[in-house]
C-alpha cells in the first residue's frame, strides 16, 4: 500500500465514524444538564450572597451608628 492508500483509507474511516457518530446522537435523546453535577455553582451563589448581606449589615450598623450619634448630638445642643 501506498502513502495516497493509506490516507484515503483514513478518511474513509473518519466519514464511517462521524457517520456512525451522527446517528448515535440522532439516537438518544439529550439529557437535561443536572444541577448537581456543578456544585461549585451552587456554591459560588450562596457565598456571594453571603457576602451581599454582610455588606448589607456593616452599613446598616454604620448607619444606624451615624443616626444615633447625631440624635445624640441633637439632644445635647437643643436647650430645654
Amino acid at each position: 500500500m501506498s502513502y495516497r492508500d493509506d490516507l484515503d483509507a483514513a478518511h474513509a474511516r473518519i466519514d464511517a465514524l462521524e457517520v456512525e457518530l451522527a446517528r448515535e446522537r440522532a439516537r438518544t435523546p439529550a439529557a437535561p444538564p443536572d444541577p448537581l453535577r456543578y456544585p461549585g455553582r451552587i456554591f459560588v451563589r450562596i457565598v456571594i450572597l453571603a457576602i451581599l448581606a454582610f455588606c448589607y449589615a456593616v452599613c446598616h450598623t454604620m448607619r444606624e451608628t451615624e443616626r444615633t450619634g447625631e440624635r445624640a448630638r441633637i439632644s445635647t445642643d437643643s436647650p430645654r
